[in-house]
């Protein structure tokens, strides 16, 4: 399936054109398997007043664990643990889906990853489009499932085992590297 091409001064309009603005979203691990969760405020543009995962628009040029590094640190301050050689962010792939939203105009193709954290605390640096934001395990997201948006909380239900071995192994890679550092 053909994407829009995203850079980042695209206009927010994909209904006319059919074809869908790639995204790239997902679970930010640390050592503790856990990831944060964010609540959508009512002032974003789509899927507002329900739970989310951190997300973005995938811009050109860069690979979906890249960008999702840079979503991770511009939103949160967080920072993905990187390759030592590639120096590119550890990612694990958990699948896609699409969002098409014709009463807000809106046509979403969604690719759902993990990539393990360097431990520390998150900080909201946009708070007017995500507010709260919490720390949260499988089973807490399992337990929040009706209280995010249709289409997500669909993907997430029906990928929950691969989602815990996935974050497993995040939480698993997150340790290891800790212990790297602890080292040194």
């Amino acid at each position: 399936m053909p994407y829009l091409p995203v850079t980042p001064k695209i206009a927010w309009k994909s209904m006319q054109n059919s074809v869908p603005y790639k995204t790239v979203s997902g679970f930010a691990v640390n050592a503790a398997g856990k990831f944060p969760i964010l609540y959508r405020t009512a002032k974003v543009r789509s899927a507002a007043n329900c739970w989310s995962l951190p997300s973005g628009l995938h811009e050109i040029g860069l690979l979906m664990e890249e960008q999702f590094a840079n979503e991770l640190e511009e939103e949160l301050n967080l920072t993905a643990i990187k390759d030592k050689i590639s120096l590119t962010p550890f990612g694990y792939q958990i699948g896609e889906y699409e969002n098409i939203l014709p009463e807000e105009g809106w046509h979403w193709c969604i690719n759902v990853m993990a990539v393990p954290i360097l431990d520390g605390e998150f900080v909201n640096k946009e708070p007017d489009k995500h507010n709260p934001i919490e720390w949260c395990d499988v089973a807490g997201l399992v337990a929040k499932l009706p209280l995010f948006h249709p289409s997500l909380a669909k993907f997430l239900k029906h990928n929950v085992e691969k989602i815990k071995l996935i974050v497993d192994a995040c939480q698993k890679h997150a340790i290891e590297h800790q212990a790297e550092l602890a080292k040194q």
